[in-house]
């Protein structure tokens, strides 16, 4: 009489690194070939095979992506066949770091660890991904990712992606010079409208780093009445015509250094009058 099988195999899913019992049962006690792809099974490793009257079962322990695909079972009279799917654990981001400060023309490095030591990340700039160049440098050290950027410049300040699917870390780029000092301040101005007036200053270093100019609090810049020039480690602001309403105070920024002075700008009637 032939021996049938009672019970069939069924699809399953299993999570990465959990385990799964695929089990069939037959009409009659009877011996069973399990089989993976074709490939026959031996019990061993992370595999295991139980009988139990006209119950057989095939363990698998420690599930890894390797595992998955179609097994079957079968007798000399019947056969049954289901498909194994293995999930992967998300991929969670453990120590992201949001902001990173980096010397001017030094090489910086970002770093994110992942919780899983095979995953797979994209780096991005703003929202172009950033593949391996003379630039940049992609590095896979166990459950860490890291981002290297080599001669580091001001067009690289920007945010930075870490993306693992699962979950992303962005980071904040800022890119700093050796520290300012201002070694010749600026000094006081004082004209009769429309003159020009001309203000100069001094750092310590030569700057890749644009300053910012500010007169009364408001953000100067360069047009056709305002000049900005700069020779080495000296800047200079030019005000070519000025008017009594630009009176207060000027001020040079660059880093975290500043030299403030004031811009005095007399009417021909101001001036007529503090003669007399």
């Amino acid at each position: 009489m032939p021996i049938t099988i009672k019970k069939k195999l069924e699809n399953c899913t299993a999570q990465e690194d959990g385990e799964v019992q695929l089990e069939v049962e037959t009409s009659k006690p009877s011996l069973m070939k399990w089989r993976k792809s074709d490939v026959a099974v031996q019990p061993g490793g992370n595999m295991e095979i139980h009988v139990e009257g006209t119950k057989h079962s095939h363990f698998i322990k420690k599930i890894s992506n390797t595992d998955q695909g179609y097994y079957s079972c079968e007798t000399m009279d019947d056969k049954t066949e289901a498909n194994l799917t293995v999930e992967k654990h998300p991929i969670c981001i453990v120590k992201p770091r949001r902001v990173k400060i980096a010397m001017y023309k030094h090489k910086a490095r970002l770093e994110c660890q992942v919780s899983n030591a095979n995953a797979i990340v994209k780096w991005y700039k703003g929202n172009e991904e950033i593949k391996p160049n003379k630039k940049y440098d992609l590095i896979s050290n166990d459950v860490y990712r890291q981002l290297s950027i080599n001669e580091v410049g001001f067009s690289d300040e920007d945010t930075y992606t870490c993306d693992a699917i699962d979950e992303n870390a962005s980071f904040q780029l800022l890119v700093e010079q050796q520290a300012f000092n201002i070694v010749r301040e600026l000094r006081d101005v004082k004209v009769m409208e429309p003159s020009p007036a001309h203000f100069e200053t001094e750092i310590n270093i030569k700057s890749a780093k644009p300053p910012k100019w500010t007169l009364r609090g408001q953000l100067l810049k360069a047009n056709h009445d305002v000049k900005m020039e700069k020779i080495d480690n000296v800047y200079h602001l030019i005000f070519k015509n000025t008017t009594t309403t630009m009176s207060g105070p000027l001020q040079f920024m660059v880093g975290k250094s500043k030299s403030v002075a004031q811009l005095v700008v007399f009417g021909k009637k101001q001036l007529f009058y503090s003669v007399s």
